[in-house]
């Protein structure tokens, strides 16, 4: 029979990789291998255990195993008697404690060692279990051999137990007894009622402690390495028969045919071509309605050039009446523009006298999740002009500019600075400009971006060139 070992503070929590259902070692954080040593009887051995709880931190604990080795932080384990293996999860607390079987095994230890002593004389008779309802009864039944006699026969019993019928001076009884009620824990040097919560957990705080573990994906974690193929067909095996499926599938939908994507299932099961159905449908159906001349005597009386400018008068926009010029071979800044406007006479869209219009833009992307540095060219090969054109405005913003941001951005031409933008700090805005030195666009210009200062962790910038096109 093992003797328990019993280690004061012997606390620590899982490390990686945990200990999965059936693994017989656990590993404590590094270091703390050496708390689980006895520090006069050493480490735990298979004929002194030691027990081990494990759990999450601050919570009742939820696995009981008895360690019987110990290499540096890896403790070897196995289930205690009467428990359930429970896995261990990295950061599940590992300590060493008391829990019911040790107060059984210190009973038991405590009632062998009362009947050895008292069993150490002769012509005495030890009856009972030792139990409440059961006392043990010592009797002197006298005797032949020896000689002597004894006067007197008492006994003491640890806390939380009580004795009466002693001291004994010819024949009597003692009963031991006691008030404890529920579980009983032993104190080391007696025994006392536990306490919810601290020497075990009452049903309600089971199921406080277990809620965060009885989820869908918990269960399903423990329930895996069951629930499989394997285990299904076996237990399946003598109802998922050809027979009994093809007897309980018989009464049920028959094969659908399948057919292309241009097709539908119609109610009695057969397919169609929708198009080509609902078209038969539609001229059965409307034959008689949709003609030439039912649409004219239907829609005469609404659709009249009275109707339609009563109906689209606030939406129609307005062509400016103008003598509209070949833009292609006008001297700059002479003849009639092209103007659209609303209704309420306000420019809605326009291509200027030299026949440039539109809204296009070049897009730079600055410091995409890096800080911004100075420095020249800084969009490889730049970005390329498809069109002819004029530059209307330039505009720089960076989503990343702090306390100690800033930049100050140079825009260039083929090479040739033709705006200068200056971004404060902390400004996440938009910062734009129109003083542009050289607007005009040709196809193949090619512009570039550079930075002469920049302050820290300025990120996530967008330069745009805004520009129109020529329309021939």
């Amino acid at each position: 029979m093992s003797t328990p070992l019993y280690i004061d503070e012997a606390v620590s929590t899982a490390a990686d990789p945990g200990r999965a259902l059936g693994g017989s070692t656990i590993k404590v954080a590094a270091g703390d291998g050496a708390k689980f040593v006895h520090p006069t009887l050493g480490p735990p051995s298979p004929t002194r255990p030691l027990r081990i709880q494990t759990g999450p931190a601050d919570a009742p604990a939820v696995g009981y195993f008895l360690c019987t080795g110990r290499s540096g932080d890896d403790l070897t384990v196995a289930v205690a008697a009467g428990k359930t293996d429970q896995p261990v999860d990295v950061g599940d607390q590992v300590s060493a404690g008391w829990v019911a079987a040790d107060a059984d095994e210190l009973y038991a230890t405590i009632a062998n060692a009362v009947v050895g002593k008292l069993a150490a004389g002769g012509g005495v008779t030890i009856t009972g279990a030792g139990t409440a309802a059961s006392p043990y009864t010592i009797a002197a039944t006298g005797g032949s051999g020896g000689s002597g006699t004894v006067t007197s026969v008492n006994l003491t019993v640890p806390a939380g137990l009580s004795v009466t019928g002693g001291p004994v001076t010819g024949a009597g009884t003692f009963a031991i007894a006691t008030t404890l009620s529920g579980v009983i824990v032993g104190t080391g040097s007696g025994f006392a009622a536990g306490a919810a919560g601290t020497d075990y957990v009452s049903p309600a705080g089971l199921a406080s402690a277990l809620s965060p573990y009885a989820t869908t994906a918990a269960v399903g974690a423990v329930l895996g390495s069951y629930v499989t193929a394997t285990t299904l067909s076996s237990t399946l095996s003598g109802y998922a028969t050809t027979t009994a499926l093809t007897a309980g599938l018989g009464t049920k939908q028959g094969t659908i045919t399948t057919g292309s994507t241009s097709q539908y299932l119609k109610g009695d099961l057969s397919l169609g071509t929708f198009a080509t159905d609902v078209v038969a449908a539609m001229s059965s159906t409307l034959s008689g309605y949709v003609t030439s001349s039912a649409l004219t005597t239907a829609l005469g009386s609404y659709v009249t050039s009275t109707s339609l400018t009563t109906t689209l008068g606030s939406y129609a926009l307005l062509l400016t009446a103008q003598t509209l010029k070949d833009k292609s071979v006008q001297a700059s800044s002479t003849g009639d523009s092209l103007k659209i406007l609303n209704q309420v006479g306000t420019l809605a869209s326009a291509f200027d006298a030299d026949g440039f219009g539109g809204d296009d833009e070049l897009v730079f992307l600055l410091a995409q999740g890096v800080d911004l540095t100075t420095g020249t060219g800084l969009y490889p090969n730049g970005l390329v002009a498809d069109c002819t054109g004029k530059v209307t405005s330039i505009s720089v913003v960076f989503r990343v500019n702090g306390g100690s941001g800033g930049a100050t951005v140079v825009v260039t031409k083929n090479g040739t600075t033709i705006a200068t933008l200056t971004v404060s700090t902390s400004t996440t805005t938009l910062v734009r400009t129109t003083t542009i030195s050289d607007t005009a666009i040709a196809s193949g210009d090619v512009y570039n971006v550079n930075v002469t200062s920049v302050g820290s962790a300025v990120q996530y910038g967008r330069l745009f060139i805004k520009h129109t096109r020529r329309n021939r």
